[in-house]
C-alpha cells in the first residue's frame, strides 16, 4: 500500500514557511510525501536539504491530508520505489522553487536538485515534473486516490514530529 500525505498545517517556524508556501502556490498545500509500507516516507526537504527516506511520525494527522493510492499494484510499488532511490540524496532544489514561485518559468528539469511535489511526482511517473499539490492530487484522484484519515496507525505514535 502507497499513500500520499499533503501537509497542510504545521506550527512554529515551519508554520510560517508553510503559510508562504501556501500562499505564494494559492493552494491548500505547502508539501508532499510518498508513505511506503516500511512507515517510511519519501520527498524533497528544504529542511533536510536533499531528497530522502524518512521515519516521519504523523503524530498530528490534523496538519496532513492522507491519500491511499490503491491503484499502484506490487510491481508499480517496486517501480516506484526504485525511481525514489535512484534521486535519494539529491539536494533540495532552491532555486527552482524560487523560478516556479516567482516567475513560473518553465525551465529544464535538474536531475541533480528536487522540490517535494516534483520528487513524489517524478517517483509516481506523473509530468510534468514542475509540479504542485493540488494538480498532483488531480492526477492521484483521476487514478482513483482515496482520501483517508490517517495512513498506517503504528507511524501516528504520539513525540515529536518531522516536517
Amino acid at each position: 500500500m502507497l499513500y500520499l500525505a499533503l501537509k497542510k498545517e504545521d506550527v512554529g517556524i515551519h508554520g510560517i514557511t508553510t503559510g508562504i508556501i501556501k500562499r505564494c502556490l494559492r493552494e491548500p498545500y505547502a508539501h508532499s510525501e510518498l508513505i511506503f509500507p516500511d512507515g517510511k516516507s519519501f520527498s524533497a526537504s528544504g529542511w533536510d536539504n536533499r531528497v530522502r527516506f524518512k521515519q516521519i511520525n504523523y503524530s498530528h494527522p490534523q496538519w496532513w491530508d492522507f491519500y491511499h493510492l490503491p491503484y499502484v499494484s506490487i510491481r508499480d510499488l517496486n517501480l516506484i520505489h526504485q525511481k525514489a532511490k535512484a534521486i535519494d540524496g539529491c539536494k533540495y532544489d532552491f532555486r527552482g522553487v524560487f523560478y516556479w514561485f516567482i516567475i513560473k518559468n518553465k525551465f529544464k528539469q535538474d536531475m541533480n536538485r528536487w522540490w517535494c511535489f516534483e520528487a513524489c511526482s517524478w517517483a509516481l511517473g506523473q509530468y510534468p515534473y514542475r509540479v504542485s499539490g493540488v494538480p498532483m492530487l488531480e492526477k492521484a484522484i483521476e487514478r482513483g486516490a482515496v482520501k483517508v484519515s490517517a495512513p498506517y496507525p503504528v507511524i501516528l505514535q504520539k513525540g515529536p514530529h518531522a516536517n
